[in-house]
């Protein structure tokens, strides 16, 4: 019998607009000239951007990196995982697509501060193949482990408590970006075996709808392997949220 992991993450009181416990952002970094080279073919997808904190004062280093097209995904619906921008860099790009909005979240994430920034752009600008204005987004830290946001039990896909196993999820953040009408999640996910990983989820919401009782499904991270539903109570004013592995 195939298992099929399942978490239902209870309900998550205070995530209106403004969550009260959300962490604090430790840097705000700006992401600029950001081009995406895509073939006829639709193969390969080569990007350039530049990445730097605002308040170093210093250039922004110069980002570039190949994405190449699987099976059955052309190079730009790929998601692309740890890309270092060099060898000695800090930085290192995750990505991946959400149709949505047709756009392309990218999460900036920086080895050295241990955190964690969101990019979006929408497909329609990066075909253009010009450079992108700048984006500045608050980063939040990645690390260490500092609130234990939900636990429960992985589930067979019957229902049955087989092969469970114990999945904690730590450090969620959610961001309203009301000019372009979307809703972002980010939080770090342990399943009791290996490393943390790491979760962005960008979904859009139409211009009348509320942020904060936005409902979507089985919507990728762009770093890994997880998807996420996010549900809402309008009886407990509440979130709650299902990942699926």
């Amino acid at each position: 019998m195939q298992l099929t992991s399942l978490v239902f993450v209870g309900l998550l009181a205070g995530l209106g607009v403004a969550a009260p416990d959300n962490p604090p952002p430790v840097a705000e970094w700006i992401v600029s000239n950001a081009t995406r080279r895509r073939s006829a073919n639709s193969t390969v997808c080569d990007w350039s951007l530049g990445v730097r904190d605002e308040k170093s004062g210093g250039p922004a280093e110069l980002c570039r990196f190949r994405v190449e097209a699987t099976d059955d995904k052309p190079c730009d619906r790929v998601q692309f995982h740890n890309v270092p921008c060099s060898a000695e860099s800090d930085w290192v790009m995750n990505g991946g697509y959400s149709d949505y909005q047709d756009f392309m979240v990218v999460v900036v994430y920086n080895v050295r501060e241990q955190a964690k920034a969101y990019f979006g752009f929408s497909s329609k600008a990066l075909d253009k193949g010009d450079p992108i204005p700048k984006q500045i987004q608050p980063a939040f830290s990645t690390g260490p482990f500092r609130k234990q946001r939900a636990l429960q039990k992985g589930l067979a896909g019957d229902d049955s408590p087989i092969n469970a196993t114990e999945w904690k999820v730590f450090d969620l953040v959610r961001i309203v970006d009301p000019e372009l009408n979307r809703v972002i999640v980010m939080f770090d996910i342990f399943d009791g075996e290996s490393t943390k990983e790491c979760c962005t989820v960008a979904v859009g919401t139409s211009k009348d709808a509320d942020p904060a009782a936005h409902l979507w499904s089985n919507q990728r991270c762009a770093e890994s392997k997880w998807s996420v539903s996010w549900l809402y109570s309008s009886n407990h004013t509440a979130g709650g949220m299902r990942l699926t592995s």
